[in-house]
């Protein structure tokens, strides 16, 4: 990634969803002129820049660092706080024109949904069970792909659901890639040329 301009946030789910970070980038958050680090001199005169704000390192990174495995399995809620860290609109910083990703991973099957959501009234949507925790994702994979976005979903170990993963990056243009801990590195990799060859189509 080039920390200046593109940018990247953060999304966390079990039994329900929370959004640990709106997108960051240096761009946003600090002055424009900025070497490729993302360093933030405090003192306009330090030339050598040691005091930095490290944006991503400090927020994405961070909680990224930070996070644990437990509790359910919320990939509806995930994906539809997903939907509202890339939106355009007010108190969200997605830019209009850009390309718009979210990497979806997970190492469990469907297990909750939100509360109160529309999806529970939106009849059967994913086609290959009546279980309404896939009903919903599969909602909000289509509210996703309405609003510009593609999905790369990753299914971590044995437990996590490739068809309902398959299913959610195939709607949405994306691809499904099962993870082991042998591969997982070789995945962002090549998630990283698929994401950047999409940005300069």
């Amino acid at each position: 990634m080039d920390i200046r301009l593109d940018q990247v946030g953060y999304v966390a789910y079990d039994d329900v969803a929370q959004i640990r970070d709106e997108l960051q980038c240096v761009r946003r958050l600090g002055p424009e002129d900025l070497d490729a680090t993302g360093c933030v001199p405090t003192d306009p005169d330090d030339e050598d820049c040691g005091c930095r704000q490290e944006v991503i390192t400090n927020t994405v990174l961070y909680h990224l660092d930070q996070a644990t495995a437990g509790g359910g399995t919320n990939i509806a809620a995930g994906i539809s706080l997903g939907i509202d860290v890339l939106a355009t609109t007010e108190n969200h910083y997605g830019r209009p024109g850009a390309a718009h990703v979210m990497i979806l991973m997970t190492d469990g099957q469907a297990t909750h949904r939100p509360a109160d959501s529309p999806c529970d009234d939106d009849g059967d949507v994913y086609p290959f069970d009546d279980d309404l925790n896939n009903d919903c994702v599969a909602y909000f994979a289509e509210e996703a792909r309405d609003n510009g976005i593609v999905i790369y979903t990753i299914g971590l170990g044995t437990g996590a659901d490739k068809d309902l993963l398959r299913y959610v990056a195939d709607l949405t243009g994306g691809r499904y890639y099962p993870a082991t801990r042998d591969n997982l590195d070789d995945i962002f990799d090549e998630l990283y040329e698929r994401i950047f060859i999409r940005l300069i189509k």
